[in-house]
Formats: structure tokens, sequence, C-alpha cells
């Protein structure tokens, strides 16, 4: 019975949720980070250690065979329950949570999330970090291409060799960060190729990931060592805060040809065994963006595709 209250009381509470049937609970970072921007929020596996705590403060808790049975003295949440809690995997009216998201994004039914906190219908937290102002729910086809015109003056000065082609690709992957949560399927790895080293690679893929989720992308090698890719793509997409992630300045002669981001790219879900664990997680694939950056780059033929 202690359990299955706490189950309730659990429901009314903020800051905790059920995500890939594990109770999760946000924790709120301060202060800022390296680069002066804020410290975003991030999801952790909850403790029983936190629970307790949050049982024993939100909760009233009493042992009926101490004092007056009318007032019986108030006690800290029951050592036994909080456990039988945490291994329930099951808890009824905690809400569901998938991520956390900085920037208004589409919704499934086409609609804009743009209102500050848990999203039920589509199972996210909005934080705001900037005042985009009121999203229009349906404007004017002029004032949609006056967007897209503002928006590609980002990049106007980008010595691109097919401007109208480029221009495009480079607007999807800025849009696609916004519709990613509106659909289930896949999406495709944006690449950037140079004939020379500074010639704006990487600023290109910054440019799209500062509009469309505030902060620059994230970078890492590729080396083309298989093993390694499966366990940097398991280390990355069990994190939360991943939105925008580049296989950055590939070296020449190295092709962009991997088993595992092409099934990463192409199928719905990843199982591996995270680093420093024993664990096998099985890994949704994410909401991230990828990228992948390089002098005179180079696709295998299946990672072409």
């Amino acid at each position: 019975r202690m359990a299955r209250e706490s189950v309730v009381a659990l429901s009314r509470m903020e800051g905790v949720y059920v995500r890939q049937h594990v109770l999760v609970d946000v924790v709120d970072a301060t202060g800022n980070d390296r680069h002066g921007m804020p410290r975003r929020p991030w999801i952790r596996k909850t403790s029983a250690t936190y629970l307790k705590a949050r049982l024993s403060s939100e909760v009233y808790w009493y042992n009926a065979k101490q004092g007056d049975r009318d007032e019986p003295p108030r006690v800290r949440a029951d050592v036994d329950a909080v456990k039988t809690v945490l291994g329930a995997g099951s808890w009824p009216g905690v809400p569901a949570i998938e991520g956390v998201v900085y920037t208004p994004i589409v919704r499934t039914d086409g609609s804009i999330l743009q209102q500050a906190g848990y999203d039920p219908a589509m199972r996210l937290i909005y934080r705001p970090e900037v005042n985009h102002g009121t999203i229009e729910r349906s404007p004017s086809r002029e004032k949609v291409e006056r967007a897209r015109d503002y928006l590609l003056k980002v990049v106007k000065d980008f010595p691109f060799e097919k401007p109208q082609v480029s221009r495009a690709v480079w607007l999807a992957a800025v849009l696609t960060r916004f519709c990613r949560y509106s659909y289930s399927g896949m999406s495709p790895m944006f690449s950037v190729s140079a004939r020379e080293q500074g010639s704006g690679k990487g600023l290109l893929v910054d440019c799209a990931a500062i509009i469309s989720d505030g902060r620059p992308a994230d970078t890492m090698p590729f080396t083309g060592d298989e093993a390694e890719a499966k366990r940097e793509i398991i280390a990355i997409l069990s994190g939360d805060d991943t939105h925008h992630v580049a296989l950055d300045n590939i070296a020449i002669g190295t092709k962009l040809s991997s088993a595992a981001y092409e099934a990463m790219l192409t199928g719905f879900a990843t199982v591996g065994r995270e680093v420093g664990t024993s664990e096998v997680k099985r890994i949704v694939m994410s909401d991230a963006v990828w990228w992948a950056t390089g002098n005179y780059l180079e696709m295998g033929p299946d990672m072409a595709r």
C-alpha cells in the first residue's frame, strides 16, 4: 500500500518522469559553461537517495505504532517502499519524457511547441533560452519566403560551387532540427566538402546548429574503426544534450564508410554496451542532426546512398 500511494504521489510531483522504462528526474544545472552559456538541465536515472528525499519532503509518512494514534509522529520515507517503487517497472500516472528542447519545434500534428514547460503531447520539456516571440500558426506565403531569405543571408558569403543547391541543402539541415520530432523516420547526414583548409566547413555547420539549437555543433573525429564507432554512437545517443554532431575534418584519403554509422542513419534502434559498464543498452535513434566535413571528402557507396 505504501508503494502504491507513493506512485500516486510521484504522479503529482514536478520533475519526475519515466523514460525507456526507467524512473528519471530532471536536474536543473546552475551557472554558465566555459563558453559563457547557461548550463542546461539534464535527465538522470532516479536514485534511491533522491527518491527517498523527495518522498520524505512531499508526502506525510508516519509510524502508527509510536505515540498518540490521533497524531502519529512524522518519519522519513520507508526504505523498503522506496526500493519497491524504484523497481516497479511501471508507474501509472507518472508522465513519460523523451527529452528537453530549447527552441520551438514542430509537433506531429503540425502545430508549434512554443510554450515553456512540459508538453504531454510530445513528451518533451521546452526550456526557451531566447525570446523568439510568438510564432504564427498560418503565416502567408510572402512571410514564409521572407523568413527563408532572412535565414539564407547567414550563408550568403560562403563560396559554394553550386550556390542554389548548396544553400537549399544547408537550409534543409536547419529545418530538419526544428521538424525532427514531427515524424518517426530517419534523417540523412549532411556533408560539407572543400578543397582547402580554413574554408569555413565547421563554421557552416555551426551556423545551422546555432540557429536551430542555440549552440555550436559537437565535433568528433572519424577513424574508420568500427568497434570504436559503435561505442561512440552509443555514448552520444545515451546523452540528452546532443543535437548537432559533426564528424569533423575527415582526413584526405579516408572514405566516410562505416557499417555502424550506416546502420545508425537507416535504422530505428541500436543495441550495444555502454563504455565503462557491462550494461547492454537499446538506444532509439536520436533526434540529432549528423554532419561530416572534410577536404575532398569521399563517401563509401552505402554511405552515399
